[in-house]
């Protein structure tokens, strides 16, 4: 098999549809294709070059390639210099992406130093912006409205070149406002001294009392006011080690002079609000700003002005964080500050445009008189300058656009005036008036023909870059280094606020092969490998790349003669990967590739950089480029598919049983719940029937009781009217007999009154204790009716009291004590027995306020009673005195009192029967409630139907409420268990028969999957025993072809080895600390890992020793760069020797190679050429001269790479070339 075409078409900057024919193989080895283009990097900058950190520091390129050197970077030597690559720790810069004009974070690849070529180009803008560079470093610029690149030494004046117009930066707060704010002050009109004051000097009291303020609140100190000037007057703040601190963390000198200043390193990398601190009290101190008016119009401007050009740039630079471009400039101007009156060069920043005033009136505070202008800033109406921010040559895009839309100018002059005059190309076009043409056509940006010209438009107006006009180009000698930035994809840095510009084909054929990383295709998303257009040529929808293989001999297990495999990418995000026209997956793609020796991570194509890292990588990086070259990846594929379905089904498998789990303890209380709910009616129907014999008998015992009652009471009653009535009849015999005397005895008359008074008081008095006594009964009825059972909780705390109380006896010797302890027990043991006990004889107790008042009325009553007893004793006393005569008025007068005794007790008798006929009336009462509340619609039936027998009731009614509270307790357990229980109960039997069920057929499943390894790891050992050992042996000829001489090795490194220098490491690694996962997610993952590990390959990783003749040492990390270079191209020519690629892309693997060794690898590549098919991307004469045929890329004015063709025995024979 061997490749016979690529094509590409929108891939980078292969816009146009490209095609790379290769010749078939001879019978002697197959022909060796050479592409030659320009060198990617390497275009340097003066060492003092101040380069735009990500998070807004400014470091020199020097520095910063001496950091990178050494923070652990891998070094190549090259032959005019040194190139650093894959720090640790990778360092983020600001680059501007050409495809959308906005200003990004990016990662730099390579830090770079060269030898200088003697001079150097020192190019300044009219912004006052200085850049010293090679004369080959390319800037950005637009032509005909077109992001263009060019050479230093093809710039001229009056040529615009891209600059940030704004820099967003990872902004972090380091210092607070207060501390920026005082930091302003104290640069523009402080002092630092040596004799530990700090100074500052102002005549403006708001802007003293600001100071003031910052200052104590920055530093916790003081600050002392004096009026030293009539003017002026001074802070000052003291202390040595505050002039200490100034000094050696904000860089502002003691008794340093005004030239010496600059913006403290912790502002770059603060977040705006911190900035604009800064600037105002800045400005505040030494700016000026102007607002007056001039023939009807504002005239309005920004300046600071400083004797340090270090501070004016680091100004500008905190300005374009808040999206303001200033202008520096250099001026002559008379010295304010010195004792001797003379000019100096003053560096001034000023600030133009009516946009970029208000911006900075809105973002900056005054604190005093100065406010007031910044006030008139913000109201300004006038337009800004149109030759202050215009976009370059972008008229004929304007003009493109018009053509292509149709759109008639004319009548829209009125209106939009710019419009028509960037149509005829009258002026160059600002930012502001080119967004009136999207505008206008904003209905055409989906049209295909349109729509492109009107997003160019739009981002040209809405980028992030400002067009700087160059003013001057002089050239200086140099014979120091120089430094550059290699940055993958956008290729362009920025320094001294300058964008400084930095080979797709490998990237084509990476990509086409199924590579997925963006970084090693050199980009930031997907569709950066899309044409992003250019000059005269829009941007492509999207990027397609074929391969075109002979698969004549069927390498590839597939029945096709011919293959070609293509990846297709849309701009919208639509992807696709197709074999002979026909849909495919890039796994199946990734397979056949592997059955025929290719992949896009092996051996097959090596990349810029990739041929150290062979030895580089880590042992473990290492095996799976050695499984590509022993021919096992397809079977490595196959058992990492197998591997990875046994880790889901392990983790399916643990997910099931954790399920399980979770519904076991859930079907178990489902199941108890089910049976309870099963003797629910049964239970319910005991309970019922019980209630209905105990209520009904309570009731109708109450019915019989209060019947009883009733009729004695009524028997009491008619008795006590009878008697009543006798004694009426007797009162009135008695008064007849009176009356009929003609001599009436007053004496005894008197008496009968009294008495008669004394029995109303004793019936009154009577009254009273019957209703205390009625009121102490009911009492009793209603608290043997509210009791309730206590609860089971409480008994069992009742009952551990007494038992920890009873085992508390045992330590005690002490009688006393004993004593004690047993009242305390015996107490709450009572207690507890009277709780249980229905009635609890505690609540039954009447209340004692009652009992007292029934006491004090009974011996009232006692009282009475011996009262009439005396009066009694006077009348009979009183009647033996009398004559006979009147013998029968005094008889009938003793009858009447024998009348009232009998009422009096008959009274009695009627008061306890209405007392216990209340007890009665009250105990029904309570029973209705209660049988209400249990028996509900039950209870009426109940109390409506008398029971035919009641024999026996009390024994069977204790009994029976026994039974009852038990019934109820068993239906309280199940009364609070949902009727829907059934339900749920039958679904989580199903479900976890059907888990159970699942549980076994993941077994199975894992049991077929670990024999598939098994057998896979069999097949793999088989082949890679063999193969490993033929490169071992090739990979020490070729190491000594190469060198001379020397030795190398391969080692098998095994899981046993590599754990036992991992033990002496312990505790948790930094993938599990940081792991945002939880804890019980993590051990899931550990117990998977543990089933797992007996499944993994034992040999994890490859160790690679090489000896260089004359040498002693076998550690690759102190070889140098060209003899690691060296063992590289070593290794892979064994590997290919070996097991050969139908094809092999070597993309710039000599570029660190000396001709000497260059012309070793070229002999080499001739040997290979027997086996494999090689295309090879050089800059190197000596590699060009081995090859069949040369493709030469160029790229030409529309920024659109192009090939031409060399065939060099056509050259030979015809001296002729072709162009594709």
């Amino acid at each position: 098999m061997f490749l016979t075409k690529l094509e590409l078409q929108g891939f980078k900057t292969f816009a146009k549809k490209t095609e790379l024919s290769f010749f078939p193989p001879a019978k002697e080895r197959c022909p060796i294709t050479a592409v030659v283009g320009p060198n990617g990097s390497g275009k340097c900058l003066h060492g003092d070059s101040r380069v735009m950190l990500a998070d807004g520091r400014l470091i020199q390129i020097r520095s910063l390639f001496e950091m990178a050197e050494n923070n652990g970077g891998i070094k190549e030597i090259w032959e005019d210099g040194y190139c650093v690559r894959s720090l640790p720790e990778p360092i983020e810069i600001l680059s501007m992406n050409p495809g959308s004009l906005r200003i990004e974070k990016r990662t730099v690849d390579a830090f770079i130093k060269r030898t200088s070529p003697g001079f150097l180009l020192q190019i300044e803008t009219r912004s006052g912006k200085s850049i010293r560079t090679t004369h080959y470093h390319p800037f950005f610029t637009l032509k005909n409205g077109r992001l263009h690149a060019l050479k230093a030494e093809e710039l001229t004046n009056g040529i615009t070149i891209a600059t940030p117009r704004i820099l967003s930066t990872d902004s972090q707060e380091t210092i607070d406002e207060n501390l920026a704010r005082f930091l302003g002050y104290f640069i523009s009109e402080g002092r630092n001294t040596k004799n530990g004051q700090v100074r500052f000097v102002n005549e403006d009291e708001a802007v003293l009392q600001d100071f003031i303020s910052v200052a104590e609140s920055s530093f916790n100190r003081k600050a002392h006011r004096y009026s030293y000037k009539q003017t002026a007057d001074d802070v000052i703040l003291y202390g040595h080690d505050l002039c200490e601190r100034l000094e050696n963390e904000f860089g502002i000198l003691r008794d340093g002079h005004s030239r010496t200043k600059s913006v403290p390193p912790q502002l770059f990398t603060s977040p705006q609000t911190v900035i604009t601190a800064f600037l105002g009290a800045l400005f505040e101190g030494d700016g000026h700003v102007c607002a007056k008016q001039y023939q009807g119009r504002t005239q309005a401007h920004i300046e600071y002005a400083t004797a340090s050009p270090e501070l004016a740039d680091g100004v500008v630079t905190l300005l374009l964080r808040l999206g303001i471009v200033a202008t520096r400039k250099v001026k002559m101007k008379w010295a304010t500050n010195s004792p001797i009156r003379k000019k100096r060069p003053y560096t001034s920043v000023y600030i133009y445009g009516t946009e970029q005033l208000k911006c900075f009136a809105r973002c900056i505070h005054f604190a005093g008189k100065k406010q007031m202008s910044l006030e008139v800033l913000k109201t300004l109406e006038a337009h800004s300058n149109p030759n202050l921010d215009v976009v370059p040559t972008a008229v004929h895009l304007v003009r493109e656009t018009v053509l292509s839309s149709g759109l008639k100018v004319k009548p829209l002059r009125g209106d939009f005036p710019r419009l028509a005059a960037y149509n005829e190309r009258r002026c160059e076009a600002s930012r502001d008036g080119l967004l009136d043409v999207p505008f206008l056509l904003q209905d055409r940006w989906e049209d295909e023909i349109v729509g492109p010209f009107v997003q160019q438009l739009s981002q040209l107006a809405n980028s992030d870059i400002y067009w700087d006009e160059i003013t001057q180009i002089q050239r200086i000698d140099h014979e120091d280094w120089v430094y550059d930035l290699s940055i993958p994809f956008t290729h362009n840095f920025i320094s001294e606020n300058i964008i400084v510009h930095n080979s797709n084909l490998a990237d084509a054929i990476r990509w086409v092969l199924g590579e997925q990383s963006l970084k090693l295709l050199r980009g930031k998303e997907s569709q950066d490998v899309i044409f992003s257009g250019s000059e005269g040529k829009g941007r492509a929808g999207f990027a397609q790349v074929s391969l075109s293989l002979n698969n004549e001999d069927g390498s590839m297990p597939i029945d096709y003669s011919h293959v070609t495999i293509t990846r297709r990418l849309y701009r919208g995000g639509t992807s696709e990967y197709l074999l002979n026209e026909s849909p495919v997956r890039l796994g199946d793609i990734q397979l056949l590739l592997a059955q025929a020796n290719v992949g896009q991570r092996s051996y097959s194509v090596v990349g810029q950089g990739m041929i150290d890292h062979i030895l580089i990588s880590t042992p473990e990086e290492r095996k799976a480029f050695f499984d590509d070259a022993t021919g096992v990846k397809p079977f490595q594929l196959k058992r990492h598919e197998a591997i990875l379905k046994l880790k889901r089904t392990h983790e399916n498998l643990v997910d099931v049983e954790m399920l399980l789990r979770e519904i076991e303890p859930r079907l178990r209380s489902l199941k108890r719940q089910a049976s309870r709910l099963e003797q629910r009616d049964e239970i319910q129907q005991s309970l019922h029937a019980l209630e209905a014999e105990y209520y009904g008998g309570q009731w109708w015992e109450l019915v019989r009781q209060l019947e009883a009652v009733k009729t004695q009471f009524t028997s009491a009653d008619d008795s006590i009217k009878q008697e009543r009535t006798e004694l009426t009849k007797l009162e009135q015999s008695a008064d007849a007999l009176e009356r009929a005397e003609q001599r009436p005895d007053t004496g005894l008359i008197k008496l009968q009154e009294v008495y008669r008074a004394v029995q109303k008081k004793q019936h009154a008095l009577r009254q009273k204790q019957f209703q205390t006594e009625k009121e102490i009964e009911l009492t009793k009825v209603r608290a043997q009716s509210n009791w309730a059972p206590l609860p089971l909780v409480q008994i069992m705390q009742e009952v551990e009291e007494v038992v920890k109380g009873l085992r508390g006896l045992k330590g005690l010797k002490d009688a006393a004590a004993i004593l004690e302890l047993v009242d305390v027990v015996l107490k709450r043991s009572e207690k507890l027995s009277k709780c249980l006990q229905r009635p609890n004889p505690d609540d039954i107790k009447p209340d004692p306020v009652l009992v007292q008042k029934l006491k004090e009325l009974k011996g009232q009553e006692g009282t009475i009673q011996k009262e009439l007893e005396g009066l009694e004793a006077q009348i009979d006393a009183h009647a033996t005195q009398e004559k006979t005569e009147r013998t029968e008025l005094i008889e009938m007068q003793k009858t009447l009192r024998e009348k009232q005794r009998q009422i009096h007790l008959l009274e009695n008798r009627r008061n306890e029967l209405q007392i216990d006929l209340a007890r009665y009336e009250e105990r029904q009462q309570a029973l209705i409630r209660e049988m209400n509340e249990f028996m509900k619609d039950r209870a009426l039936a109940v109390r409506s139907e008398r029971p035919p027998s009641q024999g026996g009731l009390q024994g069977v009614a204790e009994d029976s409420y026994a039974e009852i509270q038990r019934l109820r307790y068993k239906l309280e357990l199940i009364g609070g268990i949902d009727p829907e229980i059934m339900k749920e109960y039958e679904e989580t039997r199903v479900r976890h028969e059907f888990l159970d069920s699942q549980v076994s057929d993941l077994h199975k499943a894992i049991r077929d999957t670990e024999k598939v390894i098994v057998e896979l790891d069999e097949q793999i050992e088989k082949q890679s025993k063999a193969v490993f050992g033929k490169i071992n042996r090739e990979f020490e000829r070729y190491f000594k072809v190469l060198f001379g001489g020397g030795s190398c090795q391969l080692v098998k490194l095994t899981r046993e080895e590599v754990e036992e220098d991992v033990k002496a490491v312990e505790g948790v690694t930094v993938e599990r600390a940081f792991a945002d996962t939880g804890e019980e997610e993590r051990d899931k993952e550990d117990a998977i890992v543990k089933k797992l590990s007996k499944h993994q390959d034992p040999v994890i990783g490859i160790d690679i020793q090489a000896t260089p003749p004359g040498k002693k040492l076998k550690a690759l990390n102190l070889l140098s760069g060209g003899e690691r270079a060296l063992t590289s191209i070593a290794l892979i020519s064994a590997i290919m020797a070996v097991n050969p690629s139908p094809f092999v892309l070597l993309d710039e693997v000599d570029a660190a190679l000396d001709e000497s060794n260059t012309i070793r690898f070229a002999s080499i590549l001739q040997e290979l050429s027997e086996k494999s098919q090689f295309i090879i991307i050089t800059h190197n004469r000596a590699t060009m001269e081995q090859a069949d045929v040369l493709y030469g890329v160029t790229m030409g004015t529309e920024g659109v790479s192009n090939l031409l063709s060399i065939h060099l025995e056509d050259v030979t024979n015809n001296g002729t070339t072709a162009r594709r």
